[in-house]
């Protein structure tokens, strides 16, 4: 038979119904097509499984994580410490860098800044708990802080 895909790499994993496969050499991961073409660079700590919705995943290179789509463009950039779940219904992600939160979207634009030293969920009524130099106060989803709710409160909870 004809070589499809070189035999250059240490695992190749079952190719998705995007027609990509992981593909592990040195440790490093990336993705190829059902040509063999690298789609996406090995030069990953880890690759995370592709949505159904947006075609992107998580990845993580050096300790930082952001997100690539199935073409391999970073479409949130690879420097956060973490990532959390994006929410169902504003499409944001609480986001550690330097350890410090904040929240960004889908985009990966940083809609409440990350400053914080922690930061709680949203409530239906658009207000999160948020510490900041050892404060605690309610931000909105502008990001302004309610200076009357500053409390003494120590976490985010």
């Amino acid at each position: 038979g004809k070589e499809v895909i070189p035999v250059k790499y240490d695992w190749i994993g079952e190719f998705s119904k995007y027609g990509l496969a992981l593909a592990k050499l040195d440790n490093k991961t990336g993705c190829i097509s059902t040509s063999g073409k690298e789609v996406i660079p090995v030069k990953y700590d880890w690759i995370g499984k592709f949505s159904d919705d947006h075609y992107w995943t998580m990845v993580k290179l050096d300790n930082k994580c952001g997100y690539i789509n199935i073409n391999g463009k970073e479409v949130i950039p690879v420097k956060y410490d973490w990532i959390g779940e994006f929410s169902e219904k504003d499409g944001w992600a609480l986001a550690k860098q330097d350890n410090k939160y904040g929240y960004i979207n889908k985009a990966g634009k940083e809609v409440i800044p990350i400053k914080y030293d922690c930061i709680g969920e949203f409530s239906e009524e658009g207000r999160a708990l948020a510490k900041l130099d050892n404060k605690c106060s309610y931000i909105n989803k502008t990001g302004e802080e309610s200076l009357s709710d500053v409390t003494e409160r120590t976490d985010c909870k």
